[in-house]
């Protein structure tokens, strides 16, 4: 596997972090600090390029190696030296274990104030009095489970908090 190809990239739509699986947000195209690999679509934000580990359908640049000077009839051309690739590609590195997941603090709800029709499939629609689990909060967009086991992001300012935050 070779390097991820990332380019400068605006995410239309709420995003996570193929890396740190945080989500990638912004409302403008300069608040939105994404980035898109062109070989695999991997999204990244920029803090996460450096990290993002090999890219798994980038082509890998393969190194030519000198066979004794010499083509196989054993007579030199010229004083060029003969190359040849490998036969068998080296196995990629095994990945990374994943971080351990840390203790998580005791639930927290909201209730919907109004309906949300989502316009993305990672959005989850909200219906008024609908209860939802947070389970994070990213700016002006939280994360949320519905009681129906229905989850996505849904603007903050469309629901109150419910019990002891």
């Amino acid at each position: 596997m070779g390097d991820h190809k990332f380019v400068k990239a605006y995410f239309s739509s709420p995003t996570w972090c193929d890396f740190c699986k945080e989500f990638i947000w912004g409302i403008t195209k300069k608040q939105q600090k994404g980035f898109k690999c062109s070989a695999c679509n991997a999204g990244a934000h920029d803090k996460c390029r450096a990290s993002a580990g090999p890219c798994p359908k980038a082509p890998v640049p393969v190194k030519a190696t000198p066979v004794n000077n010499t083509p196989v009839n054993n007579t030199p051309v010229n004083n060029t030296p003969v190359y040849n690739t490998p036969a068998v590609v080296p196995a990629p590195t095994p990945a990374p274990a994943p971080a351990p997941v840390p203790q998580q603090p005791a639930a927290k709800y909201a209730k919907a104030l109004f309906d949300f029709p989502p316009e993305s499939e990672h959005e989850l629609e909200l219906k008024e009095g609908d209860k939802v689990e947070v389970q994070r909060e990213e700016g002006e967009w939280w994360f949320g489970v519905k009681e129906d086991g229905r989850q996505g992001y849904f603007p903050y300012n469309y629901v109150e908090k419910i019990g002891n935050w």
